[in-house]
Formats: structure tokens, C-alpha cells, sequence
């Protein structure tokens, strides 16, 4: 909906999860001694910045998009969680 209703609005959403992963690879290179405490610090990252970015938007739309965005990434993630 927010792609149809505000199509650059939602272009600069698409950079700014681009640019964050970006981050959130970097970050990941590393091991974590709690991968936990690592989904949370990363899920606080994506949301805040997009709070930044989007303040507009409501806290269940930001974490809505946030959840999203995460998901996307587990979801393409090589790692075998088995």
C-alpha cells in the first residue's frame, strides 16, 4: 500500500534497508557469544534508524517494517540453522 500511495517515500525505505544491511553483514562477520542479544540489538538498529528516517510513521507500521526487513534476511541467510 505504502508503495502504491507514496512510491518515493517507499524508494528511500528500499535504500535505507539496503544500506543497513550492509551494516548488519558487517556487524554479523563476527561471532556473537549471544546470538539473542545480537537479533535484538540488530531488530533495535533497523528500527531506530528507520524511526529516524520515517518518524511520521506509527511505532506498529515501524515495527511492522522492521519485522519485515529482518525476516527478509534470515530467510536469505546461507546458514544452515538445524
Amino acid at each position: 500500500r505504502w508503495r502504491q500511495l507514496h512510491p518515493e517515500e517507499y524508494e528511500k525505505y528500499l535504500i535505507l534497508i539496503s544500506q543497513i544491511e550492509k551494516e548488519v553483514e558487517e556487524i554479523c562477520m563476527f561471532p556473537a557469544e549471544d546470538n539473542n542479544k545480537r537479533y535484538v540489538k540488530l531488530r533495535d538498529l533497523v528500527k531506530g534508524k528507520l524511526k529516524e528516517k520515517f518518524g511520521y510513521l506509527n511505532d506498529i507500521t515501524l515495527s511492522n517494517l522492521t519485522n519485515g526487513a529482518v525476516a527478509d534476511w534470515l530467510i536469505r541467510c546461507p546458514l544452515d540453522f538445524e
